[in-house]
């Protein structure tokens, strides 16, 4: 992968938890990032160790 995309995803991956923390659900998350709802599950069921394997 490289850099670009990486930190493309390290970017959407925080946010995705930032707007969670603040008590956003998947689907308003995806909608104001404009991304799939599914990607915004699975970057939540995520911990920091699993994103840094993925």
């Amino acid at each position: 992968m490289n850099m670009h995309a990486f930190l493309n995803k390290f970017m959407m991956y925080y946010e995705i938890k930032r707007m969670s923390l603040a008590g956003r659900s998947a689907s308003k998350i995806s909608k104001a990032l404009n991304c799939n709802r599914r990607t915004v599950k699975k970057y939540l069921e995520m911990d920091d160790g699993e994103f840094d394997a993925f």
